[in-house]
């Protein structure tokens, strides 16, 4: 029957299976379906075990995690035709060429002494009793004792059934691939062999298969150096080798990653053996990644102020999510933290705004809105227009008269901008010491010169604000708006080898944001891609 994989693992028994995994099942040598040996052929150049990866852009090195060969014993057949054989009583003696391991004799023209053909063990003479085909081992002239019978000797007592391991069918004798210089066939009768008694019969000749086990087997690495090697015939008595190559495939594989860029990294060793032998081999594929680490860059500083900021990656990554991104994570708190619940988010898409020159444009709150505030920071949001060189902006807080600015809280302070493409939060200090209290707060911008975008949402222009707040409260700094981190300490607290979410680091380098004012530094940052 097939083998079952569920069966194998769980150690059910399985009955009829190929010759050579069925020998690997009962020998121990396999327990699970993982396990099994699958024959090759490694004469001449050898079999190729061979390792081939995807390429990553920018990776610097390989790393080997699994990389498991299992080698053992595979059987080749090779017919040796007819053999020489001479009768020595009522037997025949055939002489094995070579050393050779004899896989099955077929046996032409075999007759009992009245004449009836014999070709199977059902055909075996029962006259005057149960007739045996016995086989010995024969040095030189001396006949060993009985190898093999067909039928088998039965058990007696405590004594268990023996001589087992060959049958006869169709002609042939099949037989436990049988190392000796000479066998010697004969028909006995009696039950065991101290009873043996050989009887007449006739055999025109004797062909043979011989059963070819690997020999000189060595394994062999992409430059020819000899990894492993067992010299002369391997046995089939001996369990498999299990040999373990990650020391020896991360060093080819890192050589092949220094070859021209984007090709895919190909490493080949050869199992090798004398012909026409096979070995049985089990090599799943081995695990490990393609590393990029980042070792001209040991630091990479943001400072987040109000907006989104990229991670200063200065070279592109690779188009595949890497399987883990690790890296020392610092952040230093910087005291200051947006007013959230009276700040504005940076606008997508399409901006439309103010313009901004000499005459103001204001801001309103409500009434009551920032009475118990002190405000550290102003943001404008918005942008110098195309064909500006240049704007100085006035930004000031003032007391607003319905929806006009009136009496100024506090001197205005000045920017000075230069033309850019994106919209962006400018940012104000507000001097110390400006009294809210009375309410009615507005922001009012004017252009000292040049002009001014800004960006408003259904008629409303767009401000952060941003206060005083030495306790950043847990709130999170986020990764392309996944949370990375939850700031609970205004001291500067380092994370080693933090784990940072892979989906973030594909093709474009990620953005760090927050509510909070703070430097993020990310060191020994390190992307494997799982191979």
């Amino acid at each position: 029957m097939a083998i079952n994989a569920a069966q194998l693992d769980k150690g059910l028994v399985v009955s009829e299976v190929n010759g050579f995994v069925l020998d690997q099942i009962e020998k121990g040598y396999i327990t699970t379906l993982r396990d099994l040996l699958t024959p090759v052929e490694v004469a001449g150049e050898g079999y190729p075990l061979r390792v081939t990866w995807a390429p990553v852009y920018g990776a610097t090195r390989a790393e080997i995690t699994s990389a498991p060969v299992r080698v053992g014993v595979a059987v080749v057949e090779e017919a040796l035709g007819d053999l020489s054989m001479v009768t020595a009583g009522n037997a025949y003696v055939v002489t094995i060429p070579g050393g050779k391991r004899i896989a099955s004799l077929t046996l032409h023209g075999m007759k009992a002494a009245n004449g009836n053909p014999i070709t199977s063990q059902a055909s075996l003479p029962t006259d005057p009793e149960q007739h045996r085909l016995v086989v010995r081992a024969q040095v030189g002239s001396q006949a060993e004792a009985p190898i093999h019978t067909v039928p088998f000797v039965p058990a007696r007592g405590a004594i268990p059934a023996s001589l087992t391991g060959a049958s006869f069918s169709s002609g042939v004798l099949s037989l436990p691939n049988v190392l000796a210089p000479k066998l010697r066939l004969s028909l006995a009768i009696k039950s065991f062999p101290e009873e043996f008694s050989d009887q007449p019969f006739t055999l025109d000749r004797v062909s043979a298969v011989a059963a070819v086990y690997p020999t000189d087997l060595q394994l062999v690495d992409n430059a020819g150096t000899v990894l492993w090697a067992f010299p002369g015939e391997y046995p089939s008595t001996n369990p498999p080798f299990d040999l373990d190559l990650r020391v020896n495939f991360e060093p080819a594989l890192n050589a092949a990653l220094a070859a021209p860029p984007d090709q895919p990294l190909d490493v080949t060793f050869r199992l090798k053996g004398k012909a026409p032998s096979k070995a049985g081999l089990s090599f799943p594929k081995p695990q490990g990644a393609l590393v990029r680490d980042f070792p001209d860059t040991p630091i990479m500083s943001v400072t987040l102020a109000g907006d989104p900021v990229v991670l200063p990656i200065a070279d592109r990554l690779a188009d595949e999510m890497p399987s883990s991104v690790t890296g020392d994570l610092t952040i230093t708190y910087s005291g200051i933290r947006i007013l959230t619940e009276l700040s504005d988010n940076l606008p997508n898409g399409a901006v439309s705004g103010f313009v901004v020159t000499d005459q103001p444009v204001a801001r309103a709150y409500p009434p009551q809105a920032l009475i118990d505030t002190v405000l550290a920071r102003i943001g404008v949001i918005g942008r110098v227009p195309l064909g500006v060189t240049e704007c100085e902006l006035a930004v000031q807080l003032v007391q607003m008269i319905g929806d006009l600015p009136g009496e100024p809280y506090g001197s205005p302070g000045v920017l000075k901008l230069t033309t850019e493409t994106a919209v962006r939060t400018h940012w104000i200090d507000v001097p110390a010491g400006i009294d809210l209290s009375q309410g009615n707060v507005g922001i009012s911008v004017r252009a000292n010169s040049g002009r001014f975008l800004w960006a408003s949402a259904d008629g409303v222009p767009l401000v952060k604000l941003a206060i005083y707040d030495p306790d950043p409260g847990g709130r999170a700094l986020n990764l392309n708006g996944l949370h990375l981190a939850s700031v609970t300490s205004a001291d500067e607290t380092t994370t080693p080898g933090k784990t940072f979410p892979t989906q973030q680091f594909r093709s474009q380098p990620p953005v760090f944001d927050s509510s909070l004012f703070m430097t993020v530094d990310v060191s020994d940052l390190t992307l494997r891609y799982a191979r």
